[in-house]
């Protein structure tokens, strides 16, 4: 009797959690709210939770879905390469260490002009790791054209299926698992989750300056110290989608997903985390571009990088003076 006690114990957990997942992706859509949430709750969807606990969550899986092959888990990713190139091999080279086979990695690439010598470089860089570039995009980068040009990616790979799942990150961007990625999305899929968020980390150098990236050391000892720079100083949201069933889409910021019934969206109930690496002198350029673009065509998006470049401009540096450690 106590045995099958806890196990209608633990069957309710689940489906508490699913149905509340079912609310967050609703309410993650509209403007980030959790009215419908009870405070603790909130508190667990809202914090990262301990590691310790995920890791025991995932050890106890249920483990009646078959294992997940390594062939049906992709990479896809967006790379400026105009912008972006210093960090491309520490970029790529994460993502492989996770076993994500280098031939299901679909990268894009994006330069303003097809005779760019930073394109030319970055695909090098790719062949290094025997990846190819899945599309080169030559033209002015927009978010809705980006959106456009990966759902053609996506849509030519993986199609809609459910037994293929993406890791999205942008190319700044190093996410972080609580396990093994596959014995991760072995879980997700036999608790009946299909989406998974994280949470921005940004990393800046230690003197909160922003200084190039080298080929060593590690990016981590690179940009040792932890702020939010994407909150307190861009006002941005800092939740990213980094993992999905590959029968969703996401938004141009991949912030969201695309989908006619939010409803039937189950998103895991704990934040990954998302090492933001954006903080190098790159970034005021590609700020400054995208300030002017997005301003013409009247996106929200410009007031972020309006943010920042004022912020650097008054400053010289990039910390934020809440949430440094």
């Amino acid at each position: 009797l106590l045995i099958l006690l806890c196990c209608l114990d633990q069957a309710w957990i689940l489906l508490r959690f699913r149905q509340k997942s079912s609310i967050l992706a609703v309410q993650m859509q509209d403007n980030d709210g959790n009215a419908d949430l009870e405070p603790s709750e909130k508190a667990l969807l809202e914090n990262f939770y301990p590691r310790e606990w995920i890791l025991g969550h995932l050890r106890s899986g249920s483990g009646m879905a078959p294992r997940i092959d390594r062939d049906h888990v992709y990479f896809f990713s967006t790379v400026a390469v105009d912008f972006e190139n210093s960090l491309l091999p520490h970029f790529i080279q994460h993502y492989l260490d996770m076993g994500i086979l280098a031939e299901n990695f679909l990268i894009m690439l994006n330069t303003h002009t097809k005779d760019s010598r930073n394109l030319g470089e970055a695909i090098e860089i790719l062949r290094t790791f025997s990846i190819k570039p899945k599309k080169i995009w030559v033209g002015q980068y927009t978010a809705q054209k980006m959106r456009e040009r990966r759902a053609s990616v996506l849509d030519e790979s993986v199609g809609r299926s459910r037994d293929k799942w993406v890791v999205h990150a942008d190319s700044d961007e190093l996410h972080e698992f609580p396990t093994n990625l596959f014995e991760f999305i072995h879980s997700m899929r036999s608790d009946g989750f299909d989406v998974a968020w994280g949470l921005f980390l940004d990393h800046v150098a230690a003197d909160c300056t922003l200084q190039p990236v080298r080929q060593s050391p590690s990016l981590w000892e690179q940009f040792p110290l932890l702020t939010d720079v994407t909150k307190n100083v861009l006002h941005g949201n800092v939740k990213k989608i980094v993992l999905y069933s590959a029968r969703f889409r996401t938004n141009a910021g991949n912030h969201h997903v695309d989908f006619q019934n939010r409803k039937q969206i189950h998103v895991y109930p704990w934040y990954m985390t998302v090492h933001h690496f954006k903080w190098v002198p790159s970034v005021v350029q590609k700020l400054q571009e995208r300030l002017q673009v997005y301003r013409q065509q009247n996106v929200h998006f410009f007031r972020e990088s309006e943010a920042f470049l004022e912020n650097y401009r008054r400053t010289r540096h990039v910390c934020s003076r809440e949430g440094v450690s």
